[in-house]
């Protein structure tokens, strides 16, 4: 049976999360408080109990220059001792389903490592989002860095109308509305991560710097002139050794950069097609 989730099987989604990937109890507890609804899930039962799961979180896609609702497919996971049974092949069909049911435009994803997206072409999805990747030591992101910006508080509502104004018309690319970034901003510091938001003469920026020394900037955006600045802000928030910094495409010199893979797309009621510049995504939560 596939159905929306019940509220008396949380504890079992929580159990299918930790069995799949592995994350730690208050990683799991967080998004249940702050992102999950029964109205964002779907759920595959066997004998009445939950064996894989699906949350579907809403975004929209730019589309011929005006927003469509979309969903993007979210901790996609069967219990591993009911793997390699159809469960996620069924739900992924009844999210499907449902989306037209909704006339959402299409259906969007990440696959959590490369060898899966061929699993999800066997389900009709196929690779559309692109996004541009930089690889920086500290020394080479320092001799790119320029100081001399104003370090402001990153608020959701700001980033949001920023991302908004700097995706707008940008054909297939994905609009969150402000709940979604406030819960990446949010998931970013709960995992020990910097959001930064900055002004200089050029304009402003942001970016969402990840943990650790291998540092992953997990999004970041800003007007033309505007990174130097930013690159000098990220370095006075984190002692990272490395930085590998996602953005959409054109932000960077193409010698600098390299586009790369930024995931997936199923049209539900849209063709869903892209003329000029790769469609982006972000703010995935990967």
């Amino acid at each position: 049976m596939m159905a929306r989730p019940r509220g008396e099987d949380i504890p079992a989604l929580k159990q299918i999360w930790k069995a799949a990937f592995g994350d730690p109890d208050s990683y799991i507890d967080f998004f249940f408080e702050h992102r999950f609804s029964v109205q964002k899930a779907m759920v595959a039962y066997e004998k009445d109990k939950p064996v894989s799961v699906l949350y579907v979180l809403p975004c929209h896609i730019n589309v011929d220059g005006e927003q469509h609702p979309a969903g993007y497919i979210y901790a996609a996971a069967t219990h591993p001792k009911k793997q390699s049974k159809g469960w996620m092949g069924n739900l992924l069909h009844y999210a499907k389903s449902i989306a037209k049911e909704e006339d959402l435009a299409a259906l969007v994803l990440r696959p959590g490592e490369p060898s899966l997206t061929r699993y999800y072409e066997r389900h009709g999805y196929r690779t559309f989002f692109q996004e541009s990747t930089a690889k920086f030591t500290r020394k080479q992101l320092l001799s790119c860095a320029k100081a001399g910006s104003q370090i402001l508080p990153a608020f959701a509502d700001v980033i949001t109308a920023f991302r908004r104004h700097y995706l707008d018309g940008w054909e297939g690319s994905i609009q969150w509305e402000e709940d979604a970034v406030e819960y990446a901003l949010e998931e970013n510091t709960f995992t020990g991560g910097k959001n930064i938001f900055i002004r200089c003469p050029q304009g402003v920026g942001y970016a969402l710097v990840g943990p650790g020394p291998h540092v992953t900037v997990k999004e970041w955006m800003a007007e033309r002139g505007v990174f130097a600045y930013l690159a000098d802000a990220i370095l006075k928030q984190s002692e990272g050794e490395t930085f590998t910094m996602r953005s959409p495409a054109g932000i960077l010199r193409q010698e600098i950069s390299k586009m790369s893979p930024g995931g997936m797309i199923l049209p539900v009621s849209s063709p869903c097609i892209w003329r000029g510049k790769p469609p982006y995504l972000g703010l995935t939560l990967d």
